[in-house]
C-alpha cells in the first residue's frame, strides 16, 4: 500500500468511518481535511492551501511523507477541485472513490443528521454533473462501499480490496 491514501466519494458512504478505522486498527494518521482541524495540528494547512493556488501537490505530499507514517486523507471535495485530486494523484497519492446509489446514500446521510440535506443534494448534483471526469481520474479505484441494503462494506473488506488493488 502506498504511504498516502486519499478517500473521497459520495456523502454518507463511510469515508470518515473508514479513515477512523484505519487510524485505530492499522496505525494510519487520519486527516479529515474538512472537519477536525488536524491539518493545523500538524502544521500542514499552508501546504494544503497551496495545492489550490498552484495546482501542485508535491510539497504537501512531501510534508505528509515526512510525518513518517501511513496517512489517510478523507476529503469529500467540491467537484470544482478535481484538479487538486489530480495533482495529488500525480504526486503519488493513491486515490479511491467510495461510491453508492445516491438514493441509498441520501437515506444514510439523513439518518446522520449532522449536516443539512441540501448540502448532500448539492454535492450529488455536482458529482452527477462531473461524473465522467471523476471516473477518469479515480479509475480503476472506484469501490461501492454502501450496499443496496443500506449497510456499509466492512472496513476490513475495504482495506483488503485496496491492498489487492494497489499499484506501485
Amino acid at each position: 500500500m502506498k504511504t498516502i491514501l486519499l478517500i473521497s466519494g459520495v456523502p454518507g458512504v463511510g469515508k470518515s468511518y473508514f479513515g477512523t478505522w484505519l487510524e485505530k486498527e492499522k496505525n494510519f494518521l487520519h486527516l479529515d481535511v474538512e472537519k477536525d482541524g488536524r491539518l493545523e495540528k500538524f502544521t500542514l494547512n499552508q501546504d494544503w492551501l497551496n495545492c489550490f493556488k498552484t495546482s501542485q501537490a508535491e510539497a504537501f505530499v512531501g510534508r505528509l511523507q515526512n510525518l513518517g507514517r501511513l496517512v489517510v486523507l478523507n476529503w469529500g471535495f467540491p467537484t470544482q477541485f478535481l484538479y487538486v485530486v489530480q495533482a495529488m494523484k500525480t504526486a503519488g497519492v493513491q486515490i479511491w472513490w467510495f461510491d453508492a446509489d445516491y438514493t441509498i446514500a441520501r437515506n444514510v446521510f439523513l439518518k446522520r443528521g449532522d449536516v443539512p440535506v441540501q448540502a448532500f443534494d448539492n454535492q450529488v448534483a455536482n458529482i452527477m454533473r462531473d461524473r465522467e471526469q471523476i471516473e477518469s481520474i479515480f479509475s480503476p479505484n472506484i469501490l461501492k462501499t454502501l450496499q443496496n441494503d443500506g449497510n456499509h462494506l466492512a472496513p476490513d473488506k475495504i482495506y483488503d480490496h485496496i491492498l489487492m488493488n494497489t499499484t506501485s
